[in-house]
C-alpha cells in the first residue's frame, strides 16, 4: 500500500468515527411523526445537532419543497467534503456517487421541459451545488426542448445514452418520460457499480454490498413496473436493464420478465440473495420500492455497525444518510396529511416499528 493510500485510510477512518453520532436517533423520529405542521417538524428538527447548522435561520413559514431542497443540499455538500482528501479509485466512487445526483439534476430539467413550466432558479441551485459536474450548468439550462438538453451532453455517456428513449419521446409526442429517466439512471448506476469494482480488495467488498445490491434491486424494480404497470413484452424490458448485474444473473431476469402475476414475480426471488427485501411487497405491492430501500438500509446499517472505521464505513454513511433524509420527506408528506404516527412509519424505509428490526445503533 503507497503512503497516500495508507493516509486516505486514515482519514476516512478518522472521518467515519465522527460519523456515528451524526445520524438521528428512533426518539427524534418519533417526536417529528408527532408534530402539527411542517413549522413545527423544522423548529423540532432544528433543536439536533445534525440538522442545526441547515435549519437555525430557516422561518417556520418555509414551504415544504423548500425544505425538502435544503436537505438535498446537505447532501450534496456532505458527499463533495470527502472528495477532497480521497484520491485514485476512492475520489472517483465518490464522483459515481455524485453522478446520481447529476442524473437526477438532468431528469428535472426535461420534466421542466415537459411540462412547460418549473423553477429554473430552483434548479440553477441545485446543479450549482453538484461538487462535481460533467455539463455546462448553464447550457443545460438554456436548452429549450430535450434534444437540446441531449446535445449539451455531448461529452458524457449520457448522449448516446439518451439517444434511443428522446428519439421515442418525440416520435410519440411527449408523455411519459419513464424510459428516458431509465437510461440516465443507467448511465449513472453502471459507472457507481464499475468505481466499485475498482477499489482496492480490502474495501471492495463491503462497497460492492451496496453498490451490487442498488443495481440489482434496480433491475429488479424495473421489471416488475414494466411487467405490471406498463405492460411491456419481457424482451422490450430486458432491453432497457442496467448493463451490469452483481449477484443476480440474466436467466433469473428472464424468468421475472416472463412472470405470470405477482406471486410468480415474488416467487421466482424465492432462492435468491434479495428475498428478504420482497418479504413485505409480497404482501402488500404498494410497497415494492420501499422494500428494496429498506433492504439497502439493512445491508448500509450492517456495515456501518460492524466494519472497521475506513473507506466502505463513509460510504455505508452515505446511503444510511439519504435515506435518512428521504424518511424525513415522507415524513413531512405524512404529518401533512394528518396520518397516525404508526401509520406514517410505516412509510419509512427506517424500521422504527416494534418487529421490523432494529436500526444500526
Amino acid at each position: 500500500m503507497s503512503l497516500l493510500a495508507f493516509g486516505e485510510r486514515l482519514c476516512a477512518g478518522a472521518k467515519a468515527r465522527t460519523l456515528r453520532g451524526r445520524l438521528l436517533e428512533d426518539a427524534v423520529y418519533w417526536q417529528l411523526l408527532h408534530c402539527e405542521d411542517v413549522g413545527e417538524i423544522v423548529d423540532r428538527l432544528g433543536t439536533t445537532p445534525e440538522y442545526r447548522e441547515v435549519l437555525e435561520k430557516v422561518p417556520r413559514e418555509i414551504h415544504r419543497s423548500e425544505l425538502e431542497e435544503l436537505l438535498d443540499l446537505m447532501l450534496l455538500r456532505e458527499s463533495g467534503a470527502f472528495l477532497g482528501y480521497l484520491s485514485g479509485p476512492r475520489k472517483a466512487f465518490l464522483r459515481a456517487w455524485v453522478g446520481l445526483s447529476e442524473a437526477d439534476g438532468i431528469k428535472r430539467a426535461l420534466r421542466r421541459l415537459a411540462a412547460g413550466r418549473g423553477e429554473k432558479d430552483a434548479l440553477r441551485h441545485r446543479l450549482e451545488a453538484l461538487p462535481y459536474c460533467s455539463f455546462s450548468v448553464e447550457g443545460l439550462l438554456a436548452a429549450d426542448r430535450p434534444e437540446a438538453v441531449r446535445e449539451i451532453l455531448r461529452p458524457t455517456p449520457y448522449f448516446h445514452a439518451l439517444r434511443e428513449p428522446l428519439r421515442r419521446f418525440t416520435e410519440e409526442g411527449g408523455g411519459s418520460l419513464y424510459g428516458v429517466e431509465m437510461a440516465l439512471d443507467g448511465v449513472a448506476l453502471k459507472r457507481l457499480y464499475k468505481s466499485a469494482q475498482e477499489l482496492p480488495p480490502g474495501e471492495r467488498e463491503g462497497v460492492l454490498s451496496l453498490a451490487g445490491a442498488l443495481v440489482d434491486l434496480t433491475n429488479v424494480f424495473w421489471l416488475y413496473r414494466g411487467r405490471f404497470y406498463f405492460a411491456q413484452p419481457p424482451e422490450e424490458m430486458l432491453n432497457r436493464l442496467l448493463p451490469v448485474r452483481h449477484r443476480v444473473r440474466i436467466d433469473l431476469l428472464r424468468r421475472l420478465a416472463g412472470a405470470g402475476s405477482g406471486k410468480d414475480f415474488w416467487m421466482e426471488l424465492s432462492d435468491s440473495p434479495y428475498r428478504p427485501a420482497m418479504d413485505q411487497a409480497f404482501s402488500e405491492e404498494l410497497f415494492v420500492d420501499r422494500g428494496m430501500e429498506a433492504f439497502l438500509f439493512r445491508q448500509a446499517t450492517r456495515l456501518f455497525a460492524g466494519g472497521s472505521p475506513g473507506f466502505p464505513m463513509v460510504v455505508a454513511y452515505l446511503f444510511l444518510r439519504h435515506y435518512e433524509v428521504a424518511d424525513l420527506k415522507t415524513l413531512v408528506e405524512d404529518v401533512r396529511y394528518g396520518y397516525t404516527d404508526r401509520d406514517a412509519a410505516v412509510f419509512l424505509v427506517r424500521p422504527i416499528l416494534p418487529g421490523r428490526g432494529s436500526v444500526w445503533r
